[in-house]
C-alpha cells in the first residue's frame, strides 16, 4: 500500500509502556473520529526509514480555561507503538496510508452529481430579473 506523509514531528513524548506521543496533533473530522492502530513509515531527518504502528485516538484535553474551544479540548492524537523519543527525532517525516491522511485532513470525494450552473447574465436596465431556480444537492 503506497503511503503518504501526513506529518513532519514538531514535537513529541514518551509516555512509558505505550510509546511516543507526536505533535502535531489534528482536529477531528466532522464525520467524528473512531480510534483505529495503523502502519506507518518514519522517516527521520538522518535520512533513516523505520516502519512502525500507530494508535491514532480521539483524545480529550482538560483547560480550566472555559473559552477554551471544542476543537482544542477533543484532539486526534497519534502514538507510535513501542518506540522511544530518540528514535522519532523533531524533523521526522510520518508517512501513513492515503485514506488516514484524507481523513485527517478533512479532504472528501467531490459530489459527482451533475447539477446545472446558473449563467450570470447582465440584464438590461428595464429588464425585470427572473428569480434563480434551485437546485437539489444529492
Amino acid at each position: 500500500m503506497k503511503r503518504v506523509e501526513l506529518l513532519t514531528v514538531s514535537d513529541s513524548f514518551d509516555i512509558t509502556g505505550r510509546g511516543v506521543v507526536v505533535l502535531p496533533d489534528f482536529s477531528v473530522p466532522p464525520g467524528g473520529w473512531k480510534d483505529r492502530k495503523e502502519a506507518l513509515t518514519i522517516f527521520t531527518p538522518t535520512g533513516q526509514s523505520h516502519e512502525a504502528t500507530a494508535l491514532v485516538s480521539l483524545t480529550h484535553f482538560t483547560f480550566s480555561d472555559p473559552s477554551v474551544s471544542a476543537d482544542k479540548r477533543w484532539r486526534v492524537v497519534v502514538l507510535v507503538q513501542g518506540r522511544k523519543k530518540e528514535e522519532i527525532p523533531i524533523g521526522s517525516r510520518l508517512l501513513f496510508s492515503r485514506e488516514i491522511s484524507d481523513a485527517l485532513s478533512h479532504k472528501t470525494e467531490p459530489n459527482q452529481a451533475l447539477e446545472p450552473t446558473p449563467i450570470a447574465v447582465t440584464p438590461r436596465a428595464d429588464a425585470q430579473v427572473a428569480p434563480a431556480t434551485g437546485v437539489a444537492h444529492l
